[in-house]
Order: C-alpha cells, then sequence, then structure tokens
C-alpha cells in the first residue's frame, strides 16, 4: 500500500470533487432545456440507470467469488427478484426480495 501524506490524500478527494461536480454542472444547468428532448430520447436516458445497476449485478449474480457456479443462491434469488420486478415494477421491493433470498438460500444445507 502507498503511505501518502494526509493533506495530499484530502487533496485528491477535494480535485476529484471538483472534477465530478464541473462534468455534471452543465447537465444540472440546462436540466429545463434537456426537459424538452424528444420522447424517445427521453425513453432512452429513462433506461441507462437499470442498465447500469443490471451491469453490476450480473457478475456477481453468475459469478459469486469468480467462477461459475451454475445453480447458485444468487441465481434462484435474482430470479425471485425478476419476478418480483416484473409483477411489482418497484426498485424497492425488488432489491429487498432478493436480498432476502440471497439469505434465506445460503442457510439452507443445500448449497453447502
Amino acid at each position: 500500500m502507498i503511505d501518502l501524506p494526509t493533506s495530499t490524500v484530502w487533496t485528491v478527494i477535494l480535485l476529484t470533487a471538483i472534477f465530478g461536480f464541473l462534468l455534471r454542472a452543465p447537465f444540472i444547468l440546462m436540466a429545463e432545456r434537456m426537459a424538452r428532448l424528444p420522447e424517445g430520447f427521453q425513453q432512452f436516458l429513462r433506461m441507462i440507470p437499470p442498465a447500469a445497476f443490471a451491469a453490476l449485478v450480473l457478475p456477481a449474480v453468475l459469478r459469486p467469488g469468480g467462477e461459475w457456479s451454475g445453480l447458485s443462491p444468487e441465481v434462484l434469488a435474482a430470479a425471485v427478484a425478476a419476478l418480483v420486478a416484473w409483477r411489482t415494477r418497484s426498485i424497492t421491493w425488488t432489491i429487498l426480495s432478493g436480498m432476502a433470498a440471497v439469505m434465506l438460500l445460503n442457510i439452507l444445507p443445500f448449497f453447502h
């Protein structure tokens, strides 16, 4: 591990925050204009958060621990979460049901 002075760490954090804000500022300042985008493009933009979430979750579901495991608690819990998502259209219930399912399935002796 690299041992950096505290001032260097805080400088990097501050510069990263400023750079991140400057990257987003034009979109924040133009939010009213962007609301008038064509409906098709607005629909496209609404699909980005679920797609990004799926890209983060899918590797953990299909390859928990870095190896393909076939029928695992994660795969079954993802199926439960997908069913809940389809029926409720609620991200909160989807996440809660998926987490509850994976915790309960990990308790079962079948998967050990």
